[in-house]
């Protein structure tokens, strides 16, 4: 990254697969109705904020969160390396099926470096994160993202 950068991250809004407790990965689900009220609940608190860049990952729901929270009209750049980490098999399965997975077991030894079935590593999520951040030119950057995408210690 380069020096004078000032990044500012934002996990988007619920969706109602959040609600029902469904791994979302690259699935392109929308907002729900909670996740549009935070999303415009964020919009006094970046209000009077300047960014230079705006940032959002390429899925709907980091879109939309993105668009409800800052003034109409702001310039929004999609990149798909600001997505969530691919679930693989497990995308669109609730948290109790995939705890009862053999195979999310054997993925969990090593999350880092062992892929999701069918899915990334946290390690290969990172990778394109930094790959992302490495050409911000610096100033005032805002990203709006995923959950996975803030935690994997990129």
């Amino acid at each position: 990254m380069t020096d004078g950068l000032h990044l500012t991250l934002v996990r988007h809004g619920a969706t109602d697969w959040n609600g029902a407790g469904r791994w979302q990965g690259w699935s392109d689900t929308p907002l729900g109705a909670v996740g549009e009220d935070q999303a415009a609940r964020l919009r006094p608190r970046l209000a009077g904020r300047s960014f230079d860049r705006v940032f959002s990952s390429d899925l709907a729901r980091a879109a939309r969160t993105a668009e409800l929270s800052l003034p109409a009209g702001t310039p929004l750049t999609l990149d798909a390396r600001l997505r969530e980490l691919h679930f693989g098999v497990f995308e669109g399965v609730t948290t109790d099926e995939v705890l009862g997975d053999d195979r999310y077991a054997r993925w969990q030894l090593d999350p880092w470096g062992t892929p999701a079935p069918d899915g990334e590593s946290l390690s290969q999520v990172g990778a394109r994160l930094r790959d992302w951040a490495g050409e911000l030119p610096g100033g005032r950057v805002i990203a709006f993202t995923h959950g996975g995408a803030t935690d994997t210690g990129a």
